[in-house]
C-alpha cells in the first residue's frame, strides 16, 4: 500500500429489531453514518426481513448495505452461528428455511420460559 490509499470502515455483523437487535434497520444505516462507516451489513438471526429498510436508507445516507443474515444451528451440542452476506432474499427456499428455523427458535424460548415458570419465576 501507498500513502494515498483508502481507509474505509465497516461493520459486517449487525442486528436490528427485525431479530434481537435493538433499532429499526435504517437506524442502524444512520448511526452507521454518523460513525464514519462505509458500509454495513444486516445480518439479523434467521430472517431477512429488516435487510429493505435498510438497503433504502443505505442509499439516503450514501451508506453501502450488504444484505446478510446469520444462520443459527446446532452441531455436537453446540450453538453454531453462520453468517451470510449477498445473499438472495427473495428465494423462496432460503425464505422456507428460515422461517423453520426461527419457529424453532420460538419453540425453545416457550420451553425455557415454562421451566423459568416452572421455578417461581414471573
Amino acid at each position: 500500500m501507498n500513502d494515498t490509499a483508502c481507509h474505509e470502515f465497516c461493520d459486517l455483523h449487525t442486528h436490528t429489531r427485525a431479530s434481537d437487535g435493538m433499532n429499526a434497520p435504517a437506524e442502524n444505516v444512520r448511526l452507521a453514518k454518523e460513525k464514519g462507516l462505509a458500509a454495513i451489513a444486516i445480518t439479523d438471526h434467521d430472517t431477512v426481513a429488516g435487510i429493505e429498510e435498510a438497503l433504502v436508507a443505505g442509499q439516503q445516507y450514501g451508506i453501502t448495505v450488504v444484505p446478510g443474515v446469520e444462520i443459527s444451528t446446532v452441531a455436537a451440542g453446540r450453538d453454531i452461528h453462520v453468517l451470510g452476506y449477498y445473499i438472495d432474499t427473495g428465494d423462496e427456499r432460503l425464505q422456507s428455511r428460515l422461517q423453520s428455523l426461527r419457529a424453532t427458535r420460538e419453540a425453545r424460548n416457550d420451553l425455557i420460559l415454562e421451566k423459568l415458570h416452572a421455578l417461581g419465576c414471573r
